[in-house]
């Protein structure tokens, strides 16, 4: 291409969170070329319109040099105009002797990227990159994309990303959204990655038609994870097939991909796939930790953890009466608010109280596992009662510093009650962050039934039965109900069936 062949040079640096190793020496320069060349923000930068050409030295010995320490170039690719223009999309290709290394999606909030470039590629004495722009949808106004160049190792990035991320499991409509977002990204040192998608691919739920046929006839608590799926714990029941279980009961089947052969391979895939994303969603710049939301995802929290035991795992829990409250809403699901049909409403309450157990149970057993220093529960309940002691005790425990002033300013602006009224409601993510208001939404016998199903995972985390409630007013507590026996859960079933039925009028 024609360029201007005035010499502009950027220098090699390592990058800012790699203060761990030292940096390479001597100082070694880049040439860059561009016929639409500018000065960028620094003057450590130039910036291009369309195309640009990059003239590298040897680097083949980097890795030598450094002792290991340094193993690839990293091309950082800044495009400040794509917050400010969200309908813009470009594509930017960074190629060398003609081959793809690298391409990348610039769009809305995604305006930082870094191709990693082989030192073992670039063997030449004098090496050519050329990236090209192009336009895949937008207006007339063209982006400038200004470039640096930074030593780097992957490996020891995707270390550092992992001891610097934290994880939020949470049954969904519990505050994940809240708590990650507004609290925890609250400053521009954290980026959120929302529900990914990790746990859907590596937690495939086992969907066959009768595990969710009369889902209202099992108003019993079915225990879930690893142990029950793969038949080393029996379920205190024992009754009948549970409505929600992963595809690891087929893990003794030869070539599954959670076989044991094949356990920490995919676990190893799972970290890379992880930050292959979060660099390609935000590079590795400008930021010091990754705030993973998964509350749709949480039926892989015991997998997930177990891929970043360097990582700070949150478990956030929600009374599941105020969770189902939120289900049933015009955000959630406008058939839920709007039927007259009781089968329809006791269908989905069971189906929704099954799964609350479901990803409690998977939560708590990632919990349990967990390094004790690595993890914090955190109720929902005492975040919105106790705002200030609970953000300053998770910030404090994530290593993350905040002043006094700093928290003040962080809870008047996160508190729900602060939020514009046209942000938050129940046709909104944010709706009123209420708290035992599920009674306003569903009758007594809805009630009785997910709590049926609910109940030991509520006692267990504090939550007191409406029925214990009642009791507690009149000065008598109803003590904890032990375990079923099969007979007497059988029995139990058959009469909540005929008291759930005769109360609704279908018999």
């Amino acid at each position: 291409m024609d360029v201007d062949h005035e010499p502009r040079t950027i220098r090699i640096r390592p990058l800012d969170r790699d203060t761990s190793v030292p940096a390479p020496s001597p100082d070694v320069w880049v040439e860059i070329r561009s016929t639409d060349l500018d000065g960028g923000l620094a003057p450590k930068t130039w910036g291009f319109v369309q195309s640009a050409e990059l003239l590298v030295p040897s680097l083949f010995d980097l890795p030598a040099r450094t002792h290991g320490n340094f193993t690839e170039l990293a091309v950082d690719l800044y495009a400040p105009i794509f917050p400010e223009r969200p309908e813009y999309l470009y594509e930017v290709e960074l190629s060398l002797r003609g081959e793809t290394v690298g391409k990348k999606t610039f769009r809305n909030f995604t305006q930082r990227h870094q191709v990693f470039v082989s030192t073992q590629l670039l063997f030449e004495e004098s090496n050519l990159l050329t990236i090209s722009a192009r336009l895949i949808s937008g207006g007339p106004e063209a982006p400038r994309f200004f470039v640096r160049v930074f030593y780097a190792q992957k490996d020891r990035l995707l270390r550092s990303l992992e001891n610097n991320s934290i994880w939020i499991f949470s049954t969904a409509r519990s505050g994940s959204g809240w708590l990650s977002k507004d609290i925890l990204c609250w400053s521009d040192q954290s980026r959120p990655m929302d529900e990914p998608g990790f746990g859907n691919m590596f937690a495939s739920l086992d969907w066959i038609a009768e595990r969710f046929y009369g889902l209202p006839d099992k108003p019993v608590y079915f225990q879930s994870g690893f142990d029950y799926e793969q038949k080393k714990k029996i379920r205190d029941n024992g009754l009948s097939m549970p409505p929600f279980e992963r595809s690891f009961i087929y893990a003794r089947q030869e070539n599954k991909i959670w076989n044991a052969q094949n356990w920490h391979m995919y676990l190893g895939m799972l970290k890379d796939i992880a930050f292959q994303h979060v660099m390609n969603e935000w590079g590795m710049i400008d930021y010091k930790s990754v705030v993973f939301k998964m509350p749709n995802e949480s039926h892989a929290a015991d997998v997930i953890m177990q891929a970043f035991p360097g990582s700070f795992m949150i478990f956030l829990m929600r009374d599941g009466r105020d969770v189902m409250k939120s289900r049933f809403s015009p955000f959630a699901s406008r058939d839920l608010v709007e039927t007259s049909d009781p089968q329809l409403r006791l269908h989905a309450i069971a189906f929704y109280a099954h799964f609350w157990n479901f990803q409690v149970d998977i939560i708590q057993a990632a919990f349990d596992a967990h390094p004790q220093g690595q993890r914090l529960l955190v109720h929902y309940e005492a975040l919105r009662q106790n705002p200030a002691e609970q953000v300053s005790l998770i910030f404090d425990r994530i290593g993350t510093p905040i002043s006094d002033v700093e928290l003040a300013e962080l809870i008047q602006k996160t508190t729900l009650e602060n939020i514009p009224a046209d942000q938050k409601g129940p046709d909104k993510p944010r709706q009123t962050g209420q708290i035992g208001k599920y009674s306003s939404v569903f009758s007594g016998e809805e009630i009785s039934l997910m709590e049926a199903i609910m109940g030991p995972n509520l006692r267990r985390y504090s939550y007191e039965l409406s029925t214990e409630i009642k009791a507690d007013a009149v000065g008598t507590m109803v003590p904890p109900l032990p375990a079923p026996t099969r007979l007497e859960a059988r029995q139990r079933i058959d009469l909540l069936r005929k008291s759930f039925r005769f109360g609704l009028g279908l018999v």
